[in-house]
């Protein structure tokens, strides 16, 4: 087994799942050009409301939240696999982190984490990289996770886990790491999230996500499929 392959979806899924981001981030690019432009008006306007992935309810969002599903599906088909075979111990993790993204996936949509940090931004009084205090939450959390998932993490093929953990990484970097740089950018003054630089810095967090979910899923597919196999 080459150590890319749990990274490949069946067919040319793979190549349109990064064909798909890729169209979503320069439609971000060209929207932000297009009102810097004309204006934020009009046209415009609509365009920026249904492409701009910084804002909730549009395309990207949408994009985001199917791909989370998806990985919660992937999982839960994983844990059916493994209820039948030699991992039987850890169907209860698999279903549980399918749970996990299936939050994941209300939370792209409904942004149910923004609703934590303006309360503790106030019990903390955070500003700087952690204006958004909903980090303070998130962060713990995924350690305690992490920690938990150890186990499961080293009991997979190696390529797989490798492939795993380098998709929490590129997920997690995204959505607080660089989510935090962008809180540097909004404590310093609300206007910046009208600069340029600022739909810049939301282009590489939604990327990162994005990318760090489509190559979970094409893992977790491809260990479902490959324990389907025949022995």
């Amino acid at each position: 087994m080459r150590w890319f392959e749990p990274a490949l979806l069946p067919g040319r899924w793979s190549q349109i799942g990064v064909a798909v981001i890729g169209t979503l981030l320069v439609a971000h690019v060209a929207v932000q050009l297009l009102i810097r432009t004309v204006g934020a008006d009009g046209a415009s306007a609509e365009l920026a409301s249904r492409f701009d992935l910084d804002l909730e309810g549009g395309v990207p969002a949408w994009f985001s939240a199917v791909l989370l599903f998806l990985c919660a599906q992937a999982l839960w088909r994983l844990a059916d696999r493994s209820a039948s075979g030699k991992r039987r111990r850890w169907v209860r993790h698999e279903r549980f982190l399918a749970v996990v993204f299936v939050y994941l996936s209300l939370d792209e949509m409904a942004a149910l984490h923004e609703i934590a940090a303006a309360p503790l931004q106030a019990i903390f009084g955070t500003s700087g990289f952690l204006s958004f205090a909903w980090v303070l939450v998130a962060l713990p959390l995924v350690a305690v996770l992490a920690a938990l998932y150890l186990g499961w993490l080293r009991s997979l093929p190696r390529p797989a886990a490798g492939l795993i953990l380098a998709s929490g990484m590129l997920y997690v970097g995204g959505a607080a790491g660089v989510e935090m740089v962008g809180a540097a950018l909004y404590a310093g003054s609300e206007a910046n999230l009208d600069t340029f630089h600022y739909s810049m810095v939301v282009l590489l967090e939604e990327a990162l996500e994005m990318l760090g979910a489509l190559l979970f899923m094409s893992v977790i597919t491809w260990m479902a499929a490959w324990r389907s196999r025949p022995r």
